[in-house]
Formats: structure tokens, C-alpha cells, sequence
């Protein structure tokens, strides 16, 4: 009779928090379906815009329409938006301040600290439109721990220029300003052979 070899480790866990509950807690802790992504994890997956994050997602998708139109889908269920002031099927918001689907899924992230994705209904905390799920997400908060800047570029096909810029300046012992921008930039998927 052959002995096996046994070899033991360990590893620790990070623990993730999240607000998903209008509180801040433990993902392992919460009785929700969240999923959570953090700066690093957005970095590393390339996550710039809604449609990014529909491919990182599983039963996410974001498709764009024409003008100001948009159709997201989760769980299944899509509503398509026709203008910016349709009503979807899940709520977008940063900061949890609601902002339109076709909003969200154009403008690009960026300074964000993470974003939670909430899967099913949560109208009891995120009130109504929220029938398929809630999407979340949270810029850097000001610190005044020390002066801090950041400035990010990059270039795609299409001629896509993308300048992300952040600053955070503190004031006193207790008080900070964080400002950020975004400039995005980008030719037409069309080209006019007649004009």
C-alpha cells in the first residue's frame, strides 16, 4: 500500500464590504445576490463603460441604441429605452443617485472606487424601477491624508481618445476636495460613401 502525500496550507480571504444594504457591512454577510468590483478589479478587466461591464457580468447586457436610446437586460428581463427619460427595468445610479440607463452605460466610469451589481428585485431599499436589479457605483471619496493626482490616457481604434484626470486636495485635518474629469473622444462606426 502506496502513501499519499499531504501537504497543508492556508489562505486568507480579503473581506469585501459593500453598502448594498444601505449600510455598510460584509459581502459574506449580506442575503443578497451582489456582486462587487473594486478600482483594481475594473483596471484589470478594462471595465470603462457599461458595455464593458456587460461582458464582465454574467446576465448583464447593455446594448446601444440610436440617439439616446439604450437596452439593458438583467435576469432576463429587458426593457428598451427609447429617450432618457424611459423607464427600465433596473436602476443605475452613482453615489445612489438614480441616473438614466443610456447615461450610464455611455459616459464611461471613471475615479471609481468600485461598483456593486445587485441582481433581483430591490424596491424595498432602491424603491421602484428596480424589478430586474440595481446597479451602483461609487466614485473616491476626498481624504485628507495628503495631496494626490492622478492623470490616465489612452487611445483605441476608431480614434478613440480617453483623458481621465483625477486631484485630491486636503483643506484642513477633517476637510478635502476631490475633483475629477473624463474627455472621451471617438470618429463614427458609419462612414457616408455619398457625402
Amino acid at each position: 500500500m502506496a502513501a499519499m502525500p499531504f501537504v497543508a496550507f492556508s489562505q486568507s480571504i480579503e473581506e469585501v464590504t459593500v453598502t448594498a444594504t444601505r449600510k455598510v457591512e460584509s459581502l459574506q454577510d449580506i442575503p443578497l445576490s451582489v456582486q462587487a468590483l473594486d478600482a483594481e478589479a475594473l483596471e484589470s478587466q478594462h471595465i470603462e463603460s457599461g458595455r464593458d461591464l456587460a461582458i464582465a457580468i454574467p446576465g448583464f447586457s447593455f446594448t446601444s441604441g440610436v440617439g439616446s436610446g439604450s437596452a439593458s437586460r438583467m435576469r432576463g428581463l429587458i426593457m428598451p429605452a427609447v429617450t432618457a427619460a424611459s423607464v427600465d427595468a433596473n436602476q443605475t445610479m452613482i453615489n445612489g443617485h438614480t441616473i438614466p440607463n443610456s447615461t450610464f452605460g455611455e459616459m464611461g466610469f471613471f475615479d471609481a472606487e468600485r461598483i456593486e451589481i445587485l441582481n433581483g428585485p430591490q424596491g424595498t431599499l432602491y424603491g421602484r424601477n428596480t424589478l430586474a436589479g440595481a446597479l451602483n457605483l461609487y466614485s473616491n471619496e476626498p481624504t485628507p491624508d495628503g495631496f494626490e493626482a492622478s492623470l490616465d490616457s489612452s487611445f483605441a481604434r476608431f480614434n478613440k481618445v480617453r483623458n481621465e484626470a483625477a486631484v485630491n486636495i486636503p483643506i484642513s485635518d477633517k476637510t478635502a476636495l476631490r475633483v475629477a474629469a473624463l474627455k472621451q473622444t471617438s470618429d463614427g462606426f458609419i462612414a457616408n460613401s455619398v457625402g
